[in-house]
């Protein structure tokens, strides 16, 4: 059984995907109110760049960050199409020395991907003063998707432990699949 981070499944699922992008998560429009304006966001699991796409769209500086080389492919057909500038880096977000080479941002979005806790420590780095981290994901396994396993989970726990100061949570239901929206800062200054 092939499960949601693994990359060969991935890039199967992106190089069969039909040549059209699909929207941006819902929730992602609606939180814009936590996201300085104009400023520079890292998508990490960025896939083909839905969300990327979107923040690009409204004036963000976006940095495109995906394991899979057909999903960055088409966010760069998507983006040449839509005449928008979103720089891609191909990495592994389970390796931490990956991230030595990002820079930092004012906001680092994670959609649908539960990072490890050694890279959610990483991250603190990379945010700028009054950064914000926005994580999304399932808040419990789906019935209907046995890929979606229990340590692909978002556990608020795992961010307050390392230091993040939760700005805002959501819980949410879509359809039959239960999901949970994190907003989180750092404290003080850049870390």
């Amino acid at each position: 059984m092939e499960y949601m981070g693994n990359r060969n499944f991935w890039e199967q699922k992106f190089l069969s995907r039909p040549d059209s992008q699909l929207p941006p998560e819902t929730i992602l429009i609606e939180d814009a109110a936590f996201f300085k304006e104009k400023g520079s966001v890292l998508d990490l699991a960025c896939g083909d760049g839905r969300n990327a796409l979107f923040l690009a769209g409204n004036g963000f500086e976006v940095t495109a960050v995906d394991f899979s080389e057909a999903a960055l492919r088409r966010l760069k057909r998507f983006a040449e199409k839509e005449r928008l500038t979103v720089y891609t880096q191909q990495m592994d977000l389970c390796c931490e020395e990956n991230f030595d080479s990002l820079g930092k941002f004012d906001m680092i979005v994670c959609n649908h991907y539960r990072l490890l806790y050694k890279t959610a420590m990483q991250l603190k780095k990379h945010l700028t003063k009054n950064g914000v981290l926005w994580i999304n994901g399932f808040a419990e396994c789906p019935q209907d998707n046995p890929a979606i396993r229990q340590s692909d989970l978002i556990v608020k726990e795992d961010y307050l432990q390392i230091g993040y100061q939760l700005e805002d949570e959501k819980e949410y239901q879509v359809g039959e699949h239960k999901f949970i929206r994190l907003t989180l800062k750092t404290e003080g200054a850049d870390c």
